[in-house]
């Protein structure tokens, strides 16, 4: 019962801190209509999205896109825009979704004080979003360490939140998932969120051909999760029909599997 006390206190926390952080960013910005505005909204409405429909890449795999538009969020937007679009947009995906209260509080709060942690590292080394710095060099690494700022919030606090509800340490949970493919699959979402925010500054109306080819990547890595799922079915299927029809590997009509002498071996 403590240890649910405390996952529940921990994600009341990030969630009031991640409000605080939005309601803070709305009172300070500016709402005059203006390209930033109208762009904060399409990466809303994107972010909406990214939060209802991740991607099938196999059977039980999931991936959302939310890091991906977090960093183009980042670099393309004003800090306080920045902030207020990502958190509309995974709210109003998250009540799309009908997740619960607590679900809701903790995956909409996290990934706004990821964005929270990106904008203030740009921020701090003089990041224009209104002119981008691309083609210095001298703002690499403050990218590179704006996205891994990123991967450590939302790592970080994901863990935590499983350690304490689970009883293990969060550093061990944070160890166990830092494998590889997680890497890999972080760092893409990264270089394309730099790629979707430099095609918004060399030529905002090139987006669309940018989202095309990932929409067609959804579409089809969703048919190919569907086909595994089919076969995983149709597998397990089969092996009940061989069970039944086998006397020596199915279950006795009325005995129960665990009961001793319910297995009947040859």
């Amino acid at each position: 019962m403590a240890t649910r006390t405390h996952a529940t206190v921990f994600v009341a926390f990030v969630g009031l801190a991640a409000a605080a952080c939005a309601t803070y960013s709305a009172m300070m910005y500016s709402w005059a209509v203006s390209e930033q505005l109208a762009l904060a909204v399409v990466f809303a409405l994107l972010m909406a999205i990214a939060t209802i429909r991740p991607i099938h890449l196999g059977f039980r795999l999931n991936v959302d896109l939310t890091t991906l538009l977090i960093i183009a969020i980042a670099l393309s937007l004003s800090p306080e825009i920045a902030i207020v679009a990502g958190a509309a947009g995974v709210v109003g995906g998250q009540l799309v979704q009908r997740s619960t209260w607590s679900g809701m509080v903790f995956n909409s709060g996290q990934l706004v004080l990821q964005i929270v942690a990106a904008v203030s590292i740009l921020a701090g080394f003089g990041w224009q979003a209104e002119d981008p710095a691309f083609a210095e060099l001298r703002y690499l690494p403050v990218i590179v360490l704006a996205m891994l700022s990123v991967f450590l919030v939302n790592s970080v606090l994901v863990s935590t939140v499983v350690g304490l509800q689970s009883r293990i340490p969060p550093w061990k949970v944070w160890r166990d998932t830092l494998t590889p493919d997680l890497v890999i699959e972080q760092a893409s979402q990264f270089a394309l969120g730099l790629l979707t925010s430099i095609v918004v500054w060399v030529q905002i109306w090139l987006l669309p051909l940018l989202v095309a080819p990932g929409v067609m990547l959804y579409i089809s890595a969703s048919r190919k999760s569907h086909l595994e799922f089919q076969t995983q079915e149709a597998i397990s299927a089969l092996a009940d029909l061989v069970d039944r029809r086998d006397p020596y590997t199915s279950i006795t009509p009325g005995a129960s599997r665990s009961s001793p002498g319910s297995w009947r071996r040859s």
